[in-house]
């Protein structure tokens, strides 16, 4: 378990969860992060290079099959790996037994209820779905299918029109959502607006650490500021 904590950890700390691959229609290797089915393709790259068996699954947004994670066995007993959500879950998922957590001040927690298990996420103090899945394997032609075939109709996608981001930096998580960005700050969850090009590219040379010129070239097909 400890193995799959440490690879978790730096998945976060390494590789961003971001849309920048649907906004720009263009592709993008792997190990520079992108969404749920990117995240996730690299992470079981990883594991297999590892030795460590895992299988696709995809899980329901909205009663939409958008989602993408990995199933796993550790000590005979199977989990989810979810680094796709955007939101750090940085601990393995019981397919057994319901499940609360707490991550930089984000609250989550699972409940199984025939064979099938929902996530919840905690905002404002209240908790909403973010995804319900089976439990059971899934065949693994029809994920990669589903994977392949995902840009082919993105307004199934929340986030299809406005910028997505996020990254665990120093050990704080931060989140860009359009032109809000959401970060952690010793356990407590702090927001603030971005409204300059200035401060847009600080964050990402900066905080994010990742390509300047793509991410204003993104901004500027979004509604995040105006450049």
């Amino acid at each position: 378990m400890k193995h799959i904590l440490s690879i978790l950890k730096e998945d976060f700390e390494t590789i961003p969860f971001h849309n920048f691959r649907i906004i720009l229609n263009r592709k993008m290797e792997l190990k520079y992060g992108g969404t749920c089915s990117d995240k996730t393709l690299f992470l079981k790259q990883k594991l297999d290079l590892l030795g460590i068996k895992s299988n696709l699954h995809s899980a329901k947004i909205n009663g939409n099959e958008i989602h993408r994670l990995l199933k796993i066995d550790i000590k005979n007993e199977s989990y989810f790996l979810d680094v796709g959500l955007g939101w750090p879950l940085m601990y393995p998922i019981s397919l057994k037994e319901n499940m609360s957590f707490n991550f930089f001040g984000l609250n989550f927690k699972t409940v199984i209820k025939k064979k099938e298990l929902t996530l919840y996420k905690q905002n404002k103090g209240v908790y909403t779905i973010s995804y319900k899945t089976k439990i059971e394997n899934q065949n693994q032609e029809r994920v990669k299918k589903q994977i392949n075939d995902r840009f082919i109709n993105t307004e199934l996608y929340p986030f299809k029109d406005s910028i997505r981001f996020s990254k665990v930096v120093n050990n704080e998580f931060y989140f860009l959502k359009g032109s809000v960005l959401s970060y952690s700050k010793k356990g407590k969850f702090k927001s603030k607006i971005i409204n300059s090009q200035k401060e847009f590219v600080s964050l990402f040379e900066n905080i994010f650490k990742f390509n300047v010129d793509l991410a204003v070239e993104v901004a500027k097909k979004t509604d995040i500021c105006k450049f």
